[in-house]
């Protein structure tokens, strides 16, 4: 316990009715009051506080020690490492806490000098390792092997050039880290126990590529049919067992060559959808137009619907190729199906179908002209992943 004041005497507490009180007594108590306002006296911030109440000796050193615990300092009243002012300004939302090595700022963080042995390898997904987003936000060469490729490694939200560790189990939490679930036609996802965000990538079905035509001295191929856009949602916010509608796009139907006339057009490829997100479908490919010269045009693109989560990355679909004398190719979806190839003129009255797109999304190819028993490929279906 602290000291008491200087020059503070044992105070007389047995005094009787007959005690003669002597100068020396007022001398002691008129010194003590004054050793109480003015003599100094030493604090043990070793006592830690035991409760609310104690005698002003105890309750100095309680405060001593508690003041010695906030600073983190060797003494309780050594100056402190950082005033409230700069701790508020460190949290500030405008300027933060960073690590670039200017004035007022932290020192860059060496990641080069970081123990190869907790990094993680290139493609690599060990346990509790590092990893470091590029300058678009990625996870750079460390890719999740586990993921269909144009998901690995991209982490959504993730700002550029910060540091994220694999758990225990070598997946990035919370970006794409338990499972995933397909669908290749339309269904229902039902959200997994203890899972309470998704995401969500998906791809329009491919149009169907245009029919050509059957009339001598023309001759035309339809156009290919556009492929399905494409995209891939911010997280979005579910709750468990949490039933969810999926619609997958189907493939566009090819168009039919005309008999002695003009080929058919190719049908629309359907839009992939699921809660407020739309992956367009692309659509069908132009059929020959037997009565002039000018080629069958190509299937537009399919266009992307952002749900209110945000996206985190898309592309439109592509355009088919306009018809010639051959039929013209089928576009192909980003990171998704290629698109078919045209059917051939072959001069002798052959002219061969075109061929399907790829799956997911991919537009069907057009049907070569001077055959009317060929048609358009068909565009391939979308599809949607569910990440979690």
């Amino acid at each position: 316990m602290g000291s008491a004041p200087s020059g503070f005497q044992t105070p007389k507490t047995t005094w009787q009715s007959a005690d003669v009180v002597d100068p020396g007594s007022f001398n002691r108590i008129e010194g003590n009051i004054n050793a109480i306002e003015t003599g100094s006296r030493t604090v043990d911030p070793a006592q830690a506080p035991t409760g609310n109440s104690g005698t002003l000796r105890q309750i100095l050193d309680w405060l001593a020690n508690r003041i010695k615990a906030i600073l983190g300092t060797t003494n309780w009243y050594d100056n402190p490492p950082i005033s409230l002012a700069g701790a508020n300004a460190k949290f500030d939302g405008a300027t933060g806490h960073k690590h670039t090595g200017a004035a007022g700022d932290a020192p860059p963080i060496p990641i080069g000098g970081i123990d190869s042995a907790a990094k993680t390898s290139a493609g690599g997904t060990e346990a509790n390792r590092i990893a470091v987003t590029d300058s678009s936000g990625k996870v750079g060469a460390a890719k999740q092997a586990d993921n269909a490729a144009t998901l690995a490694g991209y982490a959504p939200g993730s700002g550029p050039n910060q540091i994220v560790q694999r758990d225990a189990s070598g997946k990035i939490p919370g970006v794409y880290s338990s499972g995933s679930q397909v669908f290749d036609a339309s269904g229902t996802f039902t959200v997994p126990a203890g899972v309470t965000r998704i995401w969500i990538e998906m791809w329009g079905a491919g149009g169907g590529g245009g029919g050509g035509s059957n009339v001598a001295g023309t001759w035309g191929g339809g156009g290919g049919g556009g492929s399905g856009a494409y995209l891939i949602s911010n997280a979005v916010n579910v709750t468990p067992g949490q039933q969810i509608t999926i619609t997958v796009g189907a493939g566009g139907g090819g168009g039919a060559s005309g008999n002695g006339g003009s080929g058919q057009n190719g049908g629309a490829g359907g839009a992939s959808s699921c809660l407020g997100y739309t992956a367009g479908g692309g659509g069908g490919g132009g059929g020959d137009n037997a009565s002039n010269s000018d080629p069958a045009s190509g299937g537009s693109g399919g266009t992307v619907v952002a749900g209110r989560w945000g996206i985190a990355a898309s592309v439109n679909g592509n355009a088919g190729t306009q018809g010639g004398q051959n039929g013209g190719a089928g576009a192909s979806a980003p990171y998704g199906g290629a698109g078919g190839a045209g059917g051939t003129f072959d001069g002798s009255g052959q002219g061969i179908n075109g061929l399907p797109g790829g799956a997911p999304g991919g537009g069907g190819g057009g049907a070569g002209g001077n055959q009317p028993s060929a048609v358009g490929g068909y565009g391939a279906n979308g599809r949607v992943v569910i990440y979690w």
